[in-house]
Parts: C-alpha cells; structure tokens; sequence
C-alpha cells in the first residue's frame, strides 16, 4: 500500500491540517490507513473533533487493527448483499 497500511486513519488532505489544534497531532503517531475507526463508526455523522478523538483513541489502543479490519469487511459485505438484493438478475 506503499505509505499507507490496511488499517489506520483516514489521511487528512493540508487544508485540514491547516486547521488542527495542538492536541489534533497525536493522531499522527500512526500510519495512515485506507480504513479507519471513523469508517466503520458512522464516517459522516461524527463530528470533526469527535472524529480526531477516535483517531488518538485509535493510535493509544493496541492491537484494535484486528476488530476495526473486521468490521470493515462485515460493512462491505452487508454492502455488497443489500446492492444485490436492489438489483436481482
């Protein structure tokens, strides 16, 4: 994946850094991932602030990359049977 693992926070694009507070940068002790504990916990109904906590929540907790990379495959798999149930053969 080159810079980025499997498992990690969404990487911030500059003008959202631009923005962060002191405390925001914690969140960059970690690689960034192409899944997130913010993926698989609501994305866009978590609030900015809410969503950094989770990212340092992420990156102080061991070992979550297994539950937050199961739980990625369960939402894409749920994904994947309601797109087929909407457009049976």
């Amino acid at each position: 994946f080159g810079d980025m693992y499997f498992v990690g926070f969404r990487p911030p694009t500059p003008d959202e850094v631009e923005k962060y507070e002191p405390w925001m940068m914690e969140r960059f002790q970690k690689t960034p991932g192409i899944t997130s504990t913010w993926a698989v916990s609501g994305m866009h109904d978590i609030a900015f602030a809410d969503w950094i906590k989770m990212d340092i929540n992420y990156v102080n907790t061991p070992l979550n990359d297994l539950e937050i990379a199961a739980k990625t495959i369960l939402l894409i798999l749920e994904k994947m049977v309601k797109v087929m149930k909407n457009n049976p053969k």
